[in-house]
């Protein structure tokens, strides 16, 4: 499951990997990803998503390690800004009135 969300002591987006309990592999996974994050060249990081900061839920269903990364595409907000201008955008080349819809 992956979800975005806002960090607020940066007031940055990050997305959010939440690993399944127990699963199986997924040591190598944080392992290789601390990894890339040690020995990548700072140039080299535009290219590779970040590992940002990892941490531990306790829920239910047991112990899930979640990951936190720098998002891969637009934010929410940004997005729908998008659609706005597209839609609205559209519908002045066809003649239409203007019905913006609104977030």
């Amino acid at each position: 499951m992956i979800v975005t969300y806002v960090l607020q002591r940066n007031s940055r987006y990050v997305a959010l990997k939440i690993l399944v309990s127990k699963l199986l592999g997924s040591t190598t996974e944080l392992r290789t990803l601390r990894h890339i994050t040690e020995v990548a060249p700072v140039e080299g990081t535009r290219y590779i998503t970040q590992l940002l900061d990892e941490f531990e839920h306790h829920g239910p269903n047991g112990v899930h390690q979640g990951l936190g990364f720098e998002p891969m595409g637009s934010s929410v907000n940004t997005m729908v800004e998008e659609l706005i201008y597209d839609v609205s955008g559209k519908n002045a080349a066809l003649g239409m009135a203007e019905t913006t819809p609104t977030p």
